[in-house]
């Protein structure tokens, strides 16, 4: 709806909106309802109100930092993120009360209490372009619009649940669980920051590189992958408990074949969007956006590869060793910056889309080579994931995605494949609702 209401250059403020938001989110919030408050979540199980509560009073005070940044030199900020004063002061309003949400639902899965989740979820996914709508429609500036009215939506919720945390821990400062969190989440800094560069940096340099017509376009795919990478991401966020306690319990077997499973299903999701890429983009775009579809393939491989990876970084939380999981994020970041410079110019826009994939790909690798040595270190020298499987269903992947852009002149054959991806997972949901009631079950027992 919105790539027909709004120009090109509109569509890619608002993609470069999402760009910016993402990197000052990091220094707003410090990702405190990233990795670290699952580590909280076990660590203070017993007093997880007020580790909340007190979290989210460190976030604010973080959050009033880049503010205080912001009024010395307002100008600056602009000239720089390209945006006006009104959409970075909105910027601003969200990163302070949003992250109450985030612990929220954070907390929510890591209990698997998921129909209030799923309720918000509702509610914000009707809201949100219906007030969009509304707010593109009765504006010229239309660009601006659509970014204020996700904003203000987002902040809205956020001041919610952020009474809503600290009326029920009553804190915030709690002096052991701010030094817990700063001393866990701190160094992860250069790690969150290069999860930016590879997942954002590129709709940046595109803009920088290509235009704003570009951006928008890739701007779309990306949006369009990002459909996968909500379902990769729920699943991991679910499994994550689920691993901090097999590996408290030392069952590391049960890991090894839910993890498997769910690998799997992550790589049929990954084909589902590749296959349906030339319906999807003429449904969501006008024809200017039709170059989107060979965007996507590579887009939806880096999801999938983004939820391998993030099996063995699970790892690398329990045990909090923090700073080998920045050291692999932060060269994976670097490496894609530079092969962004090299094959951009060359190439056009699209090449951002394999750079990245390259470097997940080496994030993987890397990931897997420090979850051995963290492992091996603390004497456990059994495997935790059938690691020659993995290899072999990104492999098969790798090549149904070559063949997912062969195919597109032929729906025939492609919805034929959707129709054999569906009916694999309607044969195999009964050991999957299996594997979820038995996680649920545990994490009662516990």
């Amino acid at each position: 709806m919105f790539t027909r209401l709004m120009t090109t250059d509109q569509y890619g403020q608002f993609n470069l909106y999402q760009s910016w938001l993402g990197i000052i989110t990091i220094f707003g919030t410090l990702n405190l309802f990233a990795g670290v408050f699952n580590n909280g979540m076990l660590k203070y199980e017993h007093d997880r109100d007020r580790y909340t509560s007190a979290t989210q009073g460190l976030s604010s005070l973080a959050a009033l930092v880049v503010v205080m940044a912001y009024l010395i030199a307002p100008n600056v900020w602009s000239a720089v993120l390209g945006l006006p004063h009104i959409v970075i002061i909105s910027m601003l309003v969200e990163i302070f009360f949003l992250p109450a949400l985030q612990y929220w639902m954070m907390r929510q899965r890591f209990e698997y209490h998921y129909r209030a989740l799923v309720m918000l979820t509702i509610f914000t996914a009707v809201v949100n372009p219906l007030l969009g709508l509304v707010a593109v429609q009765a504006s010229s500036e239309k660009g601006v619009a659509r970014i204020l009215s996700v904003s203000l939506l987002n902040a809205v919720i956020g001041i919610f649940f952020y009474v809503l945390n600290f009326y029920r821990g009553r804190r915030f400062f709690h002096a052991a669980y701010w030094k817990f969190a700063l001393a866990f989440n701190l160094p992860l800094i250069p790690h969150y920051l290069a999860q930016f560069v590879l997942g954002q940096s590129d709709r940046i340099m595109i803009e920088k590189f290509s235009g704003m017509t570009k951006l928008a376009i890739y701007g779309l795919a990306y949006s369009i992958g990002l459909i996968m990478t909500i379902v990769t991401n729920s699943i991991n966020y679910s499994f994550i408990p689920w691993t901090y306690q097999a590996c408290k319990m030392q069952q590391y077997d049960r890991l090894k074949k839910c993890s498997m499973l769910l690998v799997l299903l992550v790589a049929f999701v990954s084909l589902v969007p590749v296959l349906m890429a030339p319906e999807i983009i003429c449904i969501m775009g006008p024809p200017e956006y039709s170059e989107a579809v060979y965007v996507i393939p590579p887009i939806a491989l880096s999801g999938y590869l983004i939820f391998v990876y993030s099996l063995f970084a699970n790892i690398e939380f329990y045990f909090e060793q923090n700073r080998f999981v920045m050291l692999g994020s932060c060269a994976a970041a670097v490496l894609n910056v530079v092969l962004n410079l090299i094959f951009m110019p060359r190439f056009g826009y699209i090449a951002a889309a394999y750079t990245t994939v390259a470097c997940y790909f080496i994030l993987a690798v890397a990931h897997y080579l420090l979850m051995r040595r963290i492992l091996k270190n603390a004497g456990i020298s059994e495997s935790l994931y059938h690691i020659s499987l993995i290899i072999i269903i990104t492999a098969v992947l790798v090549v149904m995605l070559v063949l997912c852009v062969e195919m597109y002149p032929y729906p025939l054959i492609r919805y034929g494949m959707i129709f054999m991806i569906l009916l694999v997972c309607f044969a195999k949901k009964n050991t999957l609702l299996e594997m979820i009631n038995r996680q649920h079950n545990k994490e009662e027992n516990v």
